[in-house]
């Protein structure tokens, strides 16, 4: 009787310790994943703020760090406060601490270790953006563009093309341009979830729209695809150096908006 008795007790209490366990698992996968969230927007914003184009940048950048802050333990806390003593990516040092306060947070998500150098090619480029890099991923959403249009069909009737309205642009600070060009498609992307009865979260990431509006079938995997490389594009040059985007790569980058702009227009009926 005192065994059966012991026996249950012991049991009870596995089941108690269980259901607590698995409460906390909950609750540190719950936290890790608003954490992932609010790094990726913070990233983001970071990229939006350098470009100087996105309205609502800093804003968002500001909400993205509240998060980091509320779902971090100390150590990562730590190391976005260092990031946050001068938070720019404009120069060497400002890149180095954004990418030691990325490692403390995939150390917290419990993500396999990468060198920092590996980070930062992700993020800002090897460098800049040189020619080889820059045409290797114009190439890449070229051929995704040329799997769901014909070249000749890539312009809108009474819409005039980003390569002609911003040819002085790309002219005289071609970075400007890409910039510039990357505003029209987000307009595009926001006004084409406005029209299919989606309100875009403002303060999500552009990429964000894109994947909304493939996930409702506004546009195809191809056109996604295509917006994600120019958006690569576009944080290079914002994370980068401007003075190594030539006025012919912005026109080459323009041609392949006004691709995309011609692709989100016409969603799924692309001739």
């Amino acid at each position: 009787m005192v065994a059966a008795l012991i026996a249950l007790a012991i049991g009870f209490g596995g089941v108690v310790l269980g259901a607590r366990l698995t409460r906390r698992n909950d609750r540190r996968s719950r936290a890790d994943d608003l954490l992932a969230r609010a790094l990726s927007d913070a990233v983001a914003a970071i990229s939006d703020v350098a470009a100087g184009t996105v309205p609502n940048a800093m804003a968002s950048y500001g909400s993205a760090v509240a998060r980091i802050a509320l779902h971090s333990p100390p150590e990562v806390v730590q190391a976005w406060r260092y990031f946050q003593d001068d938070a720019t990516t404009a120069t060497e040092d400002g890149r180095s601490r954004l990418v030691t306060a990325l490692q403390a947070a995939r150390k917290q998500l419990g993500h396999r270790p990468v060198s920092d150098r590996e980070l930062h090619v992700l993020l800002f480029g090897p460098g800049g953006v040189g020619p080889v890099e820059f045409q290797a991923i114009l190439s890449s959403v070229q051929a995704q563009m040329e799997t769901t249009s014909r070249p000749e069909a890539r312009r809108s009737p009474g819409v005039t093309p980003a390569m002609d309205d911003l040819a002085d642009v790309a002219s005289s600070d071609p970075a400007m341009a890409v910039f510039q060009g990357y505003v029209l498609l987000e307009r595009a992307l926001h006004q084409l979830l406005l029209s299919a009865g989606s309100q875009p979260d403002e303060r999500r990431a552009t990429i964000e729209f894109a994947r909304q509006a493939a996930k409702k079938e506004l546009i195809t995997p191809e056109t996604l695809n295509a917006f994600e490389g120019l958006t690569v594009l576009r944080n290079l040059v914002a994370h980068g150096r401007g003075e190594e985007v030539t006025e012919q790569r912005a026109r080459d980058y323009l041609a392949l908006v006004d691709a995309l702009l011609f692709a989100i227009r016409q969603g799924k009926n692309e001739p």
